[in-house]
């Protein structure tokens, strides 16, 4: 039996090539692993983004409800002892700081959020009513106006969402 000796180029080839191979399917492994987390998270986040809405729309849905039911006018006053700021009293700044918000009226009934919604209510005003269309007579009192702003948090204290609305209302 002879034994045939292989060309010094054909040593250990199949060595090299399927360890490119596996390091090619490592990267390729890697980088799915890296855009599976990458859509994890902005799928968890546009979770709590929801969650957030819903618990301001829950919480301002409530709000005017609340005022629906209103047999009195609430007389806004500077420090909402009726449930109503006065409009424009809280000024800009008054906004943008997360501890003024805990002067508004907590909205309970929301599970799964970090924060309880939390509401603001100001009295805005009257509109009168220009026209007179059928069944209108002159004279009639004119709507009042509030502006109703809810602040609802997601799982976590991230994500936040306010909404508003002008609700009218003829007492």
């Amino acid at each position: 039996m002879s034994c045939q000796r292989l060309p010094l180029f054909q040593r250990g080839a199949a060595l090299i090539v399927s360890l490119l191979m596996l390091l090619v399917m490592t990267l390729i492994g890697v980088s799915a692993m890296q855009t599976n987390l990458l859509e994890e998270k902005m799928a968890g986040n546009q979770r709590d983004l929801n969650l957030a809405f819903q618990a301001a729309e829950a919480a301002l849905r409530d709000s005017e409800n609340w005022l629906r039911d209103r047999t009195n006018e609430p007389v806004p006053d500077a420090n909402a002892g009726s449930g109503v700021f006065t409009f424009d009293a809280l000024g800009s700044v008054w906004w943008e700081a997360d501890s003024n918000w805990a002067s508004g009226t907590a909205f309970s009934g929301i599970s799964g959020v970090n924060l309880s919604p939390l509401r603001v209510i100001e009295g805005a005003g009257f509109i009168t009513d220009g026209s007179l269309t059928i069944g209108q007579t002159q004279g009639q009192t004119p709507r009042l106006l509030y502006r109703v702003s809810a602040r609802g948090t997601g799982g976590t204290d991230s994500a936040r969402v306010i909404v508003q609305t002008i609700y009218a209302k003829r007492f």
